[in-house]
């Protein structure tokens, strides 16, 4: 089914209502689930139609023995199909191939004091809850159950938490590896990307804005034209049939590690 150019901000729009209709029935979530939210440019305003997916964050309640029977990874699933369900054989046609960005954390993982936030180092890790943390901060909407921000601590300062994303580029690299995430590369050298644009230039992630913003406030390096046309390529970018990776695997890495040693001469 070909969905007219409004279409996929319209069914985003259908599915966040739904959820936040739908969730407090859904048997289990009280004794597994805190809360379920949605984030990123659907919240921020710069939802961009048939480029942009639903970024849902799931916030698990703390650890205890009495769950009411129902697993944490069930309990998520059933958050998630939901979601799935208001699609009714439609889709939502992003830059992301899996239509929906999940974001699923502990509410252990919610960093109460400032030094509780991780520096990205590598590993796995929700961004949000790190390098942008500023911008969950600023833009959440709760579809069911608490804001998880009443409890999160300021972050530490943004430069600092930059400097840990350009130092770990490479060991997250390693670990999510060329052969079996092949389009990791391209999504990791956009976040690259929005990074470096805010050491520079602004603390913002509106995505509308940000080719101007790149252009304007990133100095010149010797791959700063392939920056820009990576930036183009993934706001234009459309799962199934156009997907965000135009260059290969090493264009991308050497784009990221060009980026990283401008942006900590900097810092």
């Amino acid at each position: 089914m070909l969905l007219t150019n409004m279409d996929t901000k319209a069914l985003a729009r259908e599915i966040v209502e739904g959820m936040r209709l739908g969730l407090p029935a859904l048997p289990g979530t009280t004794a597994v689930v805190r809360s379920v939210c949605v984030c990123g440019s659907y919240v921020r305003g710069d939802f961009i139609d048939h480029n942009s997916d639903l970024d849902l964050l799931i916030v698990l309640s703390p650890h205890r023995a009495d769950t009411g029977g129902v697993p944490e990874n069930e309990a998520v699933r059933d958050v998630q199909a939901m979601a799935t369900r208001f699609l009714a054989n439609r889709v939502l046609y992003s830059h992301n191939p899996r239509q929906f960005d999940w974001l699923v954390a502990p509410w252990e993982a919610i960093p109460k004091r400032t030094e509780d936030y991780r520096i990205p180092d590598g590993r796995p890790g929700i961004a949000l809850l790190g390098v942008f943390a500023f911008d969950l901060l600023d833009y959440l909407n709760v579809l069911w159950g608490d804001d998880p921000r009443t409890a999160m601590a300021t972050p530490p300062p943004f430069n600092r938490l930059a400097r840990g994303w350009f130092d770990s580029i490479g060991a997250a690299r390693d670990r999510y590896g060329r052969a079996s995430q092949p389009w990791r590369i391209a999504f990791s050298a956009f976040k690259s990307a929005q990074v470096a644009q805010i050491v520079f230039g602004e603390q913002t992630l509106d995505k509308r804005r940000l080719p101007e913003l790149y252009r304007q406030y990133v100095p010149d390096f010797p791959l700063k034209a392939f920056g820009q046309r990576m930036i183009t390529d993934k706001l234009e970018a459309r799962y199934p049939d156009r997907p965000c990776q135009f260059a290969t695997w090493d264009e991308y890495a050497s784009f990221e590690d060009e980026l990283a040693a401008l942006a900590k001469a900097h810092l």
